[in-house]
């Protein structure tokens, strides 16, 4: 029987390159020789998957970045890179990551690679420590042969909310949570972290933002970005409420994700569309107006039409195929099919309607005058209803919202005269918008303002000062 030293080099880099074999597979074949050794790590012929854990308990990803500190090299070995979420969760103290620090020498590295890369703006989100999101875009400057990038089920909010939000008191505690430098709480840290803005008042200008879309830029691209042809966002299996709605596709990250310079394919999994307002007459920058994307996958939600024209315009020179798996009809289904397609979408039954939307997603295309799509490449199918979170099978309550994850909604369910207002300390009166993360003020708990009693009828109070 031949050795298995014997097997020639190209066919060793196919078994290597299998998706069957994770990260520690590949590194327990590489401790069995020099050779396997040399093709899996020095080679550049295998790929890694690196894991990015998102504030989890572990700093992982802080430790991570460590390392690339140490040895920039070893980010040249990853090929893919997939996102794992764990948020701080308020009422769960068991989630609150502890914040990460930096030495001296370790900020000043940074600093530099953030002066080499123009993305300045992570660098305090970075230094905090409270953010490990903020890390992607300093991995991407190392990861020069990445090719695929997976987002997974997005959840942009620093702490994940809850039905019943929570205050600037909640944000304090869980940023201060065993802290070394107690007692410097600085709010702007608190947004600097997420990159939101704010005014004098502390109410949220603008809602926290994923920095790697904020770094995703062409002056100048990062290498993880220059060299990325596959890019993911969401996730296939609607197990839980946090994978429908936190992820959110806004007209200007499509427009950023479809201008990466060797991006070929992108894959939207039950990602609902924000297209805003006036979206289809936004346009892109000069520099960034061509698009290298050949396939679309969409899996989940029939967008808005303005945003399936905003595709189409952008990838009309590259497209070359299009798969569209989705519910045509989902929660208020008419009235949204009605309102985001007008008549190009009428239909009276169910029946009908996998039919009439691919006519008009066809329509939409053709109208672009793509130069490379053709309508046998537009694969339309129609949604289980099984797995349709609008059906009977699935619980709208707070018993799908928190369930899997808050053990004190758990408690509730089990005890349905467990008051539930006392248990958790709720102040409703302070509770955010629902789409908002932010808390809506200040005074809640730095200093309560002082009042004084003004005569009459209905003895009202008037700040003082």
């Amino acid at each position: 029987m031949a050795s298995l030293n014997a097997v020639p080099t190209e066919v060793l880099i196919q078994i290597f390159n299998d998706e069957v074999l994770d990260s520690g597979d590949l590194a327990r074949c590489a401790r069995a020789c020099s050779r396997f050794r040399n093709i899996i790590y020095y080679s550049g012929s295998c790929g890694l998957e690196f894991v990015f854990e998102v504030d989890n308990l572990n700093h992982s990803a802080w430790k991570f970045a460590k390392q690339l500190l140490l040895n920039p090299q070893s980010g040249q070995r990853i090929r893919k890179i997939r996102l794992t979420w764990h948020r701080r969760q308020r009422r769960w103290p068991e989630t609150w990551t502890e914040a990460w620090y930096w030495t001296e020498y370790q900020l000043s590295q940074i600093y530099d690679i953030c002066e080499e890369w123009k993305i300045r703006s992570v660098y305090p989100a970075i230094r905090d420590g409270f953010n490990s999101e903020a890390l992607l875009p300093l991995l991407l400057c190392f990861t020069t042969n990445l090719k695929s990038l997976d987002l997974g089920g997005v959840a942009a909010a620093l702490i994940q909310n809850d039905p019943y939000g929570y205050r600037m008191s909640d944000v304090r505690k869980i940023f201060d949570y065993n802290r070394r430098d107690e007692g410097k709480w600085n709010i702007q840290n608190w947004y600097d972290s997420g990159g939101a803005t704010f005014n004098k008042r502390g109410i949220a200008q603008r809602d926290c933002v994923l920095w790697i879309y904020s770094t995703m830029t062409p002056d100048p691209w990062l290498p993880g970005f220059s060299s990325l042809k596959e890019f993911k966002c969401g996730v296939a299996e609607l197990d839980s409420y946090w994978n429908i709605s936190s992820g959110r596709l806004l007209t200007t990250n499509l427009e950023k994700i479809t201008a990466l310079p060797r991006l070929e394919t992108l894959r939207l999994l039950n990602i609902r569309a924000c297209v805003g307002r006036h979206a289809a007459s936004i346009g892109l920058p000069e520099q960034i107006s061509t698009s290298s994307l050949k396939h679309v996958e969409i899996i989940g939600y029939l967008y808005p039409k303005t945003l399936m024209e905003k595709i189409a315009a952008l990838t009309a020179n590259s497209l070359e195929s299009i798969s569209y798996h989705c519910r045509t009809v989902p929660s208020g289904g008419y009235r949204f099919v009605e309102r985001s397609w007008g008549s190009d979408l009428e239909f009276q039954n169910i029946e009908d309607s996998q039919a009439m939307a691919k006519q008009a997603i066809v329509r939409v295309f053709r109208k672009a005058k793509m130069k490379k799509l053709t309508e046998d490449r537009i694969e339309f199918t129609e949604w289980d209803t099984e797995d349709d979170p609008s059906s009977s099978g699935y619980d709208s309550s707070e018993q799908l919202m928190m369930s899997d994850m808050d053990p004190y909604l758990k408690k509730k369910l089990k005890n349905p005269n467990w008051n539930s207002e006392e248990e958790m300390d709720v102040d409703f009166s302070a509770r955010p918008r629902k789409d908002s993360i932010e808390p809506r003020s200040l005074e809640d708990y730095i200093v309560p303002p002082k009042t004084r009693r003004v005569k009459g009828r209905k003895g009202r109070s008037h700040f003082v000062g």
